[in-house]
């Protein structure tokens, strides 16, 4: 019985995904109806899994995109990327000069302190919505 113990929370242990998955310090930078903007904020991944950033959505853009920042012959610039992969354990910034979300084309204006929600789709996590505010 002792044996039939151990080997079920062995499995039990090696099974566990537990831990939380967060994403905080969401913000972005007010902008104009028509103009772009981008999203910030942190991933923390406590699980024992990798997941990945897939897709980011919002009704308040005609087009919402996950970017990189890059430098090629000393001149910086951005691009789109299909996802970003957030190790077990780790923390994954989206901030400036860095990764972010490009939310362009707004469709009204968003001065400081007004928010926008945002939906984050991850392969194992699924849909995470998350409400920003518009700081500088």
């Amino acid at each position: 019985m002792k044996k039939l113990f151990l080997l079920f929370f062995g499995l039990l242990i090696s099974c566990n995904t537990a831990g939380d998955f967060n994403i905080t310090n969401q913000w972005f930078r007010p902008a104009v109806k028509g103009m772009n903007t981008a999203l910030y904020f942190t991933i923390d991944n406590n699980t024992n899994q990798t997941d990945t950033l897939f897709s980011v959505k919002s009704n308040i853009a005609g087009m919402v995109q996950i970017h990189e920042t890059f430098e090629k012959n000393r001149l910086k610039g951005m691009r789109a990327i299909e996802y970003v992969a957030v190790k077990p354990h780790t923390k994954i910034y989206f901030k400036p000069g860095g990764l972010h979300v490009m939310v362009m084309n707004l469709k009204n204006d968003y001065k400081k302190n007004s928010s926008a929600e945002f939906e984050l789709y991850f392969k194992k996590k699924g849909l995470v919505k998350i409400k920003a505010v518009a700081k500088e």
